[in-house]
């Protein structure tokens, strides 16, 4: 009798303590600013930075191409590396928070210089378009690392954690929205036609806000019951992930959609520029991303019918049908 009793106070103790643990509407809000400041410069590195390599910055498409995949492989390397440093990281800040701290300025200052021409030429600029690159590519994984980490740092209660996600992923598109929409109308504003002068000027704005929504997370941010938990190593990780196919197939789902979706970003300013002769339509077609927020509002929908493989598997043939289309399309702006 005595045990039971035990049992059932320790049930409500930890029942209690998941109550209490509340996650405040403002630090919900200021987690999000996360995601948004990272997708207020990353997605313009993802969907403009082959088109600023050779019609602003000036290079060939081949050497811009060339640049391009040497990042990849950078990030390749960068991601489990930032991993396992986000793992080993202790400080008074917590584990995942510092993260936000130190790399808010070099992310900012890495960005804005990718979109600055320097007085360079030849190999000296190939260069410094590579490092530059490099750079605001891996301040972007190390920054970006600790987003998702984080939340279960944040607050033990599964509600919180959730609609802090929801938040995080609206104002991720947000930021995204901003991004690819107006940064290419904002450095004609201000280059007065010159065009790597408004390119600099407006990043450089963008890399502001992004430095700001990223302090004013980390200032915001609280981590909680770091010592309880377990540093899984890379062997670990690796054995778990063996043998586990819905994974696998996930994983492959995903790397093969946003290589298309990456490829296909890179395009666009292309494409209507010299298919549509209007490079502005660029800007307006990425406009129509902010629809992405009402996809994710639908989810909850679709998966309590289809389930999630079913979910998964219509939206991915939704985006194959897109992607199809647009390549049919041809001259045709409508069907675009």
């Amino acid at each position: 009798m005595s045990a039971n009793a035990d049992h059932a106070d320790q049930h409500t103790a930890v029942a209690s303590s998941l109550l209490n643990d509340r996650l405040p509407w403002h630090r919900k809000i200021t987690y999000g600013f996360t995601d948004m400041s990272g997708n207020l410069l990353y997605c313009i590195i993802s969907s403009y930075m082959l088109y600023f390599f050779t019609n602003v910055f000036g290079l060939g498409v081949g050497t811009a191409g060339g640049l391009l995949l040497v990042g990849r492989f950078f990030d390749a390397i960068g991601a489990p590396v930032m991993g396992i440093l986000v793992d080993h990281t202790h400080s008074k800040y917590g584990k995942n928070r510092p993260w936000f701290l130190w790399m808010s300025l070099p992310f900012a200052v890495f960005v804005w210089l990718l979109f600055t021409t320097p007085a360079l030429s030849g190999t000296a600029k190939i260069v410094y378009a590579g490092v530059t690159y490099i750079l605001a590519d891996l301040s972007y994984t190390a920054m970006s690392t600790p987003i998702t980490s984080v939340l279960p740092n944040l607050t033990s209660n599964s509600d919180d954690r959730m609609s802090a996600n929801s938040i995080r992923l609206v104002l991720g598109n947000v930021g995204n929205f901003f991004a690819v929409t107006f940064i290419m109308p904002f450095a004609s504003l201000l280059g007065h036609g010159n065009q790597q002068r408004g390119w600099s000027l407006a990043v450089g704005v963008y890399a502001i806000i992004a430095f700001i929504l990223l302090i004013i997370a980390f200032l915001d941010m609280r981590e909680k019951n770091i010592a309880e938990e377990k540093i899984i190593t890379i062997r670990e990780s690796f054995k778990a992930a063996a043998g586990n196919w819905p994974w696998v197939i996930i994983v492959l789902a995903n790397l093969i959609y946003w290589t298309a979706y990456t490829e296909r970003n890179a395009a666009l300013p292309y494409y209507f520029q010299y298919n549509l002769g209007n490079s502005s339509l660029t800007s307006f077609f990425n406009g129509f991303s902010i629809i992405q927020v009402l996809g994710m509002a639908a989810v909850p929908f679709f998966a309590k019918y289809l389930h999630k493989w079913g979910t998964t598997v219509f939206m991915l043939a939704l985006t194959m049908i897109g992607q199809i289309w647009m390549g049919l399309a041809g001259a045709n702006v409508t069907s675009a």
